[in-house]
């Protein structure tokens, strides 16, 4: 009898023994506001459809709804409408991404800086134009996260 109880409590230790769990995978937290936002598209019906890309080269694409997307990068001259427009990246956090557009002819210029921040998958996209040191009233679009990746709208 002494072994049969035995034998049941070792069968009992056994059984309730904890099974060995597969370590839970780590998946650290974005260090950038482009790497949170990575391949995301972004609308608003009356201004314009964007996406992010974590790639300073090609960090910002206006996704047309119909026609070819197009980009800005980091440091990127671009001569047009009589002037150059460089852009700059000044932030990329993780609940902030800003940049500046300046655009020049000759000794004239006007800077925009746009600051994007997102909360509930609205992205908030405040702008600031400054001309001759004088800033004018901030210009706030909002956009909401699209279904769809960037690579699914611009090919």
């Amino acid at each position: 009898m002494k072994k049969a109880f035995l034998f049941i409590t070792v069968l009992a230790v056994f059984s309730c023994s904890k099974e060995e769990e597969a370590p839970e995978e780590v998946i650290p937290d974005p260090t950038t506001f482009l790497e949170k936002y990575n391949n995301t598209v972004w609308d608003n019906s009356e201004a314009s459809r964007i996406g992010f890309v974590d790639d300073t080269s090609r960090f910002l694409w206006t996704v047309p709804l119909v026609g070819d997307c197009s980009f800005i990068s980091d440091n990127q001259s671009i001569e047009a409408d009589g002037g150059v427009y460089e852009i700059s990246i000044e932030r990329n956090i993780p609940t902030e991404f800003v940049y500046t557009i300046v655009f020049s002819i000759g000794e004239n210029s006007a800077s925009y800086t746009k600051k994007l921040t997102e909360s509930n998958n609205v992205l908030t996209e405040t702008s600031i134009r400054s001309i001759l040191g004088e800033q004018d009233d901030p210009v706030v679009i909002t956009y909401t996260l699209l279904t769809g990746t960037l690579t699914s709208y611009c090919q």
